[in-house]
């Protein structure tokens, strides 16, 4: 396979070290194990030490300017990460949040919030006409409920469904009929429900080779309506999609393995979440009103979400106010408001790309469409998308 440049190697190899250091997970979400097992750091010091000297490294190599851009924000982006690991600031949260993502880290504005909760508003009332506003969501929930069989099974059909769709409605903008069949033809899918005490609701795991698992946390409520959701976003034309096209490139020396290194908390996130999250949006046409109406409150949970984590986590609002306002303002329990603000401050570097990432995208694919796709999958450069 690819002769990888000694930067590439000794980056990827640092980013291992670095996930070793601050706890398995914490920066790895996955990618290329290096061949050699990687360097012990002794601290966060060091591990600051060692990305400040390869980025002097990288600047000085023969690697393509954009490879050096691109290896040069995750650099960046992993120092502030460690910077604040230890010395979280609440004055300086949102600075550091722009300074990981390189766009303007910011509320939702209430406005699209409504927006979202007019369209809920409207199908709600149709459905449920002879029920107070606030019941009908209740019978709603209720009435969408199913069996584990046919939650996975319908999870599976959407999958079929979001393959279908990218294949020939985004793919063809950038890869050939005989890439995308290769590519799809090698996946290798598993889905199943897992009991976890973990807050996350559902979670893509992809090996190498083309292997996936899509877990669903049973702790939760199987709700029918969310199978489109997470089919899209998990899936394809979701993450599963963009870590099998990377993969496929990096096998034909098209790109860099460093391409095929997926980490948190970096440009990239924002990209990827924003991409999975929209994906569905894009082909709502395709949808029920019921499955739609599914994403449609995961948008308004989502958003509303975003702004009291952000109002905690720069020390405007406790967590107990917070938790208050997001059950008042979503309809959803005193159990989910607290499990999924605990997500949000414990992954407080990470958990903004779901809502910032979701509009940034829309804006690209509005602005850019269909010439926007190739970069959506593969840059990791959010501000190459920017008009200056």
């Amino acid at each position: 396979m690819n002769n990888e440049h000694p930067c590439v190697s000794k980056f990827i190899s640092l980013c291992f070290s670095i996930d070793e250091l601050l706890g398995a997970g914490s920066i790895v979400d996955r990618g290329p194990r290096p061949a050699n097992p990687p360097k012990i750091l002794q601290s966060v010091d060091d591990a600051i030490a060692n990305l400040s000297q390869l980025s002097q490294e990288a600047t000085k190599s023969t690697i393509s300017h954009q490879l050096k851009r691109d290896m040069g924000l995750a650099i960046s982006a992993l120092v502030t990460v460690l910077q604040s690991s230890d010395n979280f600031n609440q004055n300086s949260y949102v600075n550091n949040l722009e300074d990981i993502y390189q766009v303007k880290i910011e509320e939702i504005d209430q406005g699209k919030i409504l927006a979202r909760f007019k369209e809920l508003h409207d199908f709600l009332h149709t459905a449920y006409p002879a029920r107070s506003l606030k019941s009908a969501f209740e019978q709603w929930r209720e009435d969408n409920i199913v069996s584990a069989d046919e939650y996975l099974n319908r999870l599976s059909a959407f999958v079929q469904l979001g393959t279908q769709l990218a294949s020939t409605e985004i793919l063809p903008s950038f890869l050939d009929k005989h890439d995308i069949n290769s590519i799809i033809g090698s996946l290798k899918g598993k889905y199943k429900i897992v009991d976890t005490k973990d807050n996350w609701q559902a979670y893509c795991i992809y090996e190498d080779e083309f292997k996936y698992t899509i877990e669903i946390n049973g702790k939760y409520p199987l709700y029918q309506d969310q199978c489109a959701l997470f089919a899209f976003h998990e899936v394809f034309p979701g993450h599963v999609a963009e870590a099998a096209i990377r993969e496929y490139l990096y096998r034909k020396n098209e790109i860099s393995s460093f391409y095929t290194l997926q980490l948190l908390n970096t440009p990239r996130n924002l990209l990827s979440e924003g991409l999975a999250d929209y994906s569905l949006e894009y082909f709502k046409t395709s949808l029920t009103v019921s499955d739609y109406m599914g994403f449609v409150y995961d948008k308004v949970f989502t958003d509303v979400r975003h702004n009291l984590a952000i109002k905690i986590l720069s020390g405007t609002m406790t967590k107990e106010e917070a938790s208050e306002e997001l059950v008042r303002n979503t309809w959803c329990s005193k159990e989910k408001a607290e499990t999924a603000l605990l997500f949000a401050i414990k992954w407080k570097l990470y958990f903004p790309t779901y809502a910032t990432g979701y509009y940034f995208v829309h804006n690209v694919v509005t602005r850019l469409q269909p010439n926007c796709w190739s970069g959506l999958y593969l840059s990791n450069d959010p501000a190459s998308f920017i008009i200056r």
